[in-house]
């Protein structure tokens, strides 16, 4: 009996944590087209995106949605528009950076909404978000221009109270795929030294590399989101792809407890 209680008051008490927690949904490597029925490779990225937002609206309740850079693949104002309308009908606030397929300026322009931000940090509570670019224009691996790591310190240096969580493009420590780690942040040493000199820094979120990913360097998670457009094979030499669903990141944030974070993939049944 007294088992039964304890079991019964830790599912109370875990109940009672996640409902008054901020739940986050990272989504990345969207790579929409202006038109809507273009394929990449074969897979339908318009639809894939629309199946992953509809599965979301049905059966999860994030508090905002976090957009991990390459959300076109054209880089068009029609694509950042598709997006803007998928968004707007969530009716969820959702944060946006840039990936390397992603054209800056149209992006600015374009994808704009009562629903999108382009903020660089968010605070929630005793967590907070901050977000950096990491591209290079005409380049498909990333690198953290002086700019951007001054940026990065100065925020640190005033978030000190906070557990801070990073979220950026590309991705800093090896993924283990020969050819994926060619794209990777260029002066990766840099940025993973630089943040590891704070102990509040918690984890690190990024997309790219169309998988999920969970490595850890000094007291730093580092977190890798599958792709809404199309999954790549660990590990691949080459450009291969894998037979995994669409997926999604889910980050459950409460205050004074560590977070969680898992991924979730499309049934199988979903997926055309």
């Amino acid at each position: 009996m007294q088992l039964l209680c304890r079991i019964i008051h830790g599912i109370y008490r875990l109940h009672k944590e996640i409902m008054s927690a901020t739940q986050i949904i990272q989504i990345s490597d969207c790579h929409l087209h202006a038109d809507k029925h273009t394929e990449l490779y074969g897979y339908d990225t318009y639809a894939n995106l629309c199946q992953v937002l509809n599965y979301i609206d049905k059966h999860e309740q994030p508090d905002l949605l976090l957009f991990t850079g390459d959300l076109s693949q054209d880089g068009t104002a029609g694509s950042y528009q598709h997006l803007v309308e998928l968004i707007e009908q969530t009716g969820i606030m959702s944060y946006v950076i840039p990936g390397n397929h992603d054209d800056q300026t149209q992006m600015r322009q374009h994808l704009q909404g009562t629903r999108i931000r382009h903020d660089r940090l968010i605070t929630l509570d005793d967590y907070c978000f901050i977000l950096l670019d990491s591209t290079v224009p005409g380049k498909a691996s990333g690198y953290f221009n002086q700019k951007e790591l001054d940026f990065l310190e100065d925020t640190l240096k005033t978030t000190e109270k906070n557990q801070v969580l990073i979220a950026c493009h590309h991705h800093s420590l090896s993924c283990d795929s020969p050819l994926m780690d060619t794209m990777m942040i260029k002066n990766a040493d840099t940025f993973n030294q630089l943040i590891a000199n704070y102990t509040n820094v918690k984890a690190v979120f990024f997309g790219h590399i169309h998988q999920e990913l969970n490595k850890k360097y000094h007291h730093i998670d580092y977190f890798g989101c599958p792709a809404t457009a199309m999954p790549f094979m660990p590990k691949m030499t080459t450009l291969s792809f894998d037979k995994k669903t669409p997926g999604y990141r889910k980050i459950i944030l409460s205050n004074g407890s560590a977070l969680r974070t898992q991924v979730h993939y499309l049934p199988t049944e979903l997926v055309d």
